[in-house]
């Protein structure tokens, strides 16, 4: 799983080290071959803590109005990699070993805390305690007298129509109670887990998503663009009005617009579009 996340551009520093909450990472780069070399800096630990992926490189740089992508590389813990660097970006993906939990949100041992998700053919029982605190939407409709807190379940596809359990299981990996201040979105989950987080109202989860989408190179820049207008996302707003350059942001939204809605960051939108190249 992913738990941070770094951009570097412009590299012309010839060597720096980028430490993060979970790693010290190395930078060298040679101003004569344009050879970037990683490396992990690892510290004195055992042989077992020492194997295994530490990171997932990403080497990107703007062609043709897109965020193209050079190189996709892992840095294992203990190693290094090289490669050609020209006038790219790099984007650093700390990662680590996912648990595998059956159930990440079990119900607690105390009476009445159990309360039943149905999607579907499919249900899974949850703790009523834990939802209310990750989620304000679960937490009204469990202390209220609505039919869901007093039958102590919910079937959420009547709710909200085309909501899939598979989407929902996405959501309770990242609300568990063992990772959920670690786990970030990846490029793999992000797109379906927006919408989920904006539902059900979890503030905290929005913003990953939103930061991690600034760096989601791998996602079309059109549909980052929809969903930063459909999710009023501020940071990847921000990155589109801010980072993106004039001629490339007429090539982007040009054929999103007619699915543009929000007056304020239409207006934005059609301001920077004003600017000079």
């Amino acid at each position: 799983m992913l738990v941070d996340e770094k951009s570097i551009t412009d590299i012309a520093i010839q060597k720096f080290i980028e430490i993060t909450a979970f790693a010290k990472i190395e930078f060298t780069f040679d101003n004569q071959t344009h050879h970037l070399l990683i490396k992990h800096v690892a510290p004195h630990s055992s042989a077992a803590e020492e194997t295994g992926p530490l990171a997932q490189i990403v080497v990107w740089k703007w062609v043709a109005g897109t965020q193209a992508i050079q190189e996709d590389l892992i840095l294992d813990k203990g190693g290094s990699i090289s490669f050609e660097c020209i006038a790219s970006s790099v984007i650093i993906r700390i990662l680590k070993k996912r648990p595998v939990i059956e159930n990440p949100c079990l119900p607690l041992s105390s009476p009445g805390d159990d309360f039943t998700v149905h999607i579907g053919i499919r249900q899974v029982t949850l703790s009523a305690s834990w939802l209310m605190t990750v989620s304000p939407m679960f937490e009204r409709m469990l202390t209220t007298k609505m039919k869901e807190s007093v039958e102590r379940k919910v079937t959420l596809d009547d709710i909200v129509p085309g909501f899939t359990m598979e989407q929902f299981e996405l959501f309770l990996g990242y609300i568990c109670r063992n990772n959920w201040r670690e786990r970030l979105p990846d490029p793999t989950t992000v797109v379906g887990l927006v919408p989920v987080a904006d539902y059900f109202q979890i503030g905290w989860l929005k913003e990953r998503c939103d930061a991690h989408l600034v760096n989601a190179v791998e996602i079309p820049l059109a549909d980052r663009l929809l969903l930063a207008e459909r999710f009023n996302l501020s940071k990847l707003q921000t990155f589109f009005l801010q980072s993106v350059s004039v001629v490339d942001l007429k090539k982007i939204v040009k054929p999103t617009l007619p699915r543009l809605s929000p007056p304020t960051f239409l207006t934005d939108l059609t301001d920077r579009l004003c600017d000079e190249e």
